[in-house]
């Protein structure tokens, strides 16, 4: 089959009503220039269309033939249907849709794929845009991570992974458009159609299975290079073309004797670098290149949650406390810099950072030393400021008169009670006790015990369990 040029397609969809079959009440759109909207490839150019309801689509169509088009594009729409995600747009393959009148042949029917209009531009151009704000790089970077991390985790792969092919829509978030090359569990036995970008896929791609690690490589690489231009924006300025961010294909399969993979090298010092290094060194030495999405627990944003910390965000301060607390990714577990931040957002009234600082005083953790009673004045501030946490180290500390406090039961049994209505497993179980023995100022109430425990446990708490099998009740 002869396919149509792209000047053929416009004259074709001028006359759309004419011309197409089932979409005929689609209409060109055109820029102020009164030129059609489009962009083109290898293979296809995609018109923008509008809707009579003047909703937007994008109407790809064929510049020539590809081996089980139809087939392939089918089985990847079964399987696609029902995939819930912003990273993916919705799209239809029509076989016979369009009537273009190409010379020499006395015109022909010929297949398009419609799909949704994404609002966005690729991300190489965004990226430009962006070149010499700190934040918004780290920001792109960090949605390129959940991008990966999420698409590792599914049974299917784009497989033409490359900036070309990544949107970045007007809010910010990520589309992967292009599906031509997917590889579907349908698909599986066969071989590839496409082998991707030189620039983004393995070196050793061809000889690679055809299955839903093929974009492994391609997200590694990708996320390697953002994360070095937001630590390093010279980089960009000094080694992005065009064709990739920062390695070419040669760079790739001469690593060590790339410039480019020299300086990469001198940032794997900055913990903000080194966890995507080593992905992408893993991505690159294995064969097959399997990752996983614990591989990208560099994709945790420390470098966002220090940024955040610093412009005086307290849920930022918070998280990066933990990041510190938890030795996340390649930082060392520090207590006494997670518990400078803790402070910080104490201070600034976040109520988890201070029932934290409570659990600091109270088990001598980050240098400071034990006290029981400045422990007790920061749950108290906590569950005063309604967070349930402290509402149960409160209610604890009364029912065992821990802290300088006198054991006042009734006290207890109140706290509980709050934690409790919030959703509290811990202050359901506290609950439960109150009303089973009868000590709390609450009257004894076998019935109303086992109403606390049993919503206890079914939240996940083991103490309620056990309580309800001594009392000779069942879960189920």
């Amino acid at each position: 089959m002869n396919y149509p040029s792209i000047s053929d397609y416009i004259e074709a969809l001028r006359d759309a009503e004419d011309s197409l079959s089932e979409l005929k009440d689609l209409r060109l759109v055109y820029d102020d220039q009164g030129h059609p909207i489009m962009s083109s490839g290898n293979f296809a150019v995609v018109f923008k269309m509008q809707a009579p309801t003047g909703e937007y689509h994008a109407l790809k169509c064929f510049l020539r033939d590809q081996e089980e088009r139809s087939e392939r594009y089918r089985l990847i729409a079964e399987e696609l249907q029902y995939v819930q995600s912003t990273y993916l747009v919705k799209f239809r393959y029509l076989e016979s849709e369009l009537f273009v009148d190409v010379p020499n042949t006395g015109g022909e029917e010929y297949p398009v794929l419609l799909m949704d209009w994404v609002d966005g531009i690729p991300l190489d151009r965004y990226l430009k845009t962006i070149i010499n704000k700190s934040y918004e790089k780290d920001l792109l970077a960090y949605r390129f991570s959940l991008l990966a991390r999420w698409l590792v985790t599914q049974p299917f792969a784009h497989g033409d992974l490359k900036p070309d092919n990544i949107y970045v829509r007007g809010d910010g978030s990520l589309v992967l458009l292009d599906y031509d090359g997917m590889y579907v569990p349908a698909l599986y036995g066969r071989k590839s159609l496409e082998q991707g970008s030189p620039h983004y896929r393995h070196p050793l791609r061809s000889s690679l299975p055809f299955d839903k690690h093929i974009d492994d490589y391609s997200l590694s690489l990708i996320l390697l290079s953002l994360r070095a231009i937001a630590i390093d924006a010279t980089l960009y300025a000094r080694y992005s073309s065009s064709e990739y961010l920062l390695l070419s294909e040669q760079d790739q399969l001469n690593l060590y004797a790339s410039p480019i993979f020299k300086e990469l090298n001198h940032l794997v010092l900055s913990f903000d670098f080194i966890d995507s290094y080593h992905t992408y060194l893993k991505s690159l030495r294995n064969i097959p290149h399997y990752l996983e999405a614990r591989d990208f627990q560099l994709l945790a944003p420390i470098l966002m949650y220090r940024r955040a910390a610093e412009m005086g965000d307290p849920q930022g301060m918070v998280k990066l406390g933990k990041a510190y607390f938890n030795g996340v990714g390649s930082m060392v577990k520090d207590q006494s810099k997670a518990m400078i931040w803790f402070r910080k957002a104490a201070e600034a009234k976040n109520t988890d950072a201070l029932c934290i600082m409570g659990a600091y005083y109270e088990h001598g953790m980050g240098g400071l030393t034990v006290d029981k009673e400045e422990a007790i004045q920061w749950y108290r501030k906590a569950a005063e400021a309604g967070n349930i946490h402290g509402m149960c180290f409160l209610g604890m500390a009364y029912d065992q008169g821990k802290g300088g406090l006198s054991q006042d039961r009734a006290q207890a049994a109140q706290w509980y009670k709050k934690a409790a209505d919030a959703g509290d497993t811990t202050g359901m179980y506290g609950l439960g006790l109150a009303y089973e023995y009868g000590d709390s100022g609450l009257p004894q109430n076998r019935r109303k015990a086992i109403e606390w425990y049993r919503k206890a446990a079914e939240g996940g708490n083991h103490e309620a369990a056990v309580r309800l099998q001594k009392l000779g009740e069942h879960l189920s």
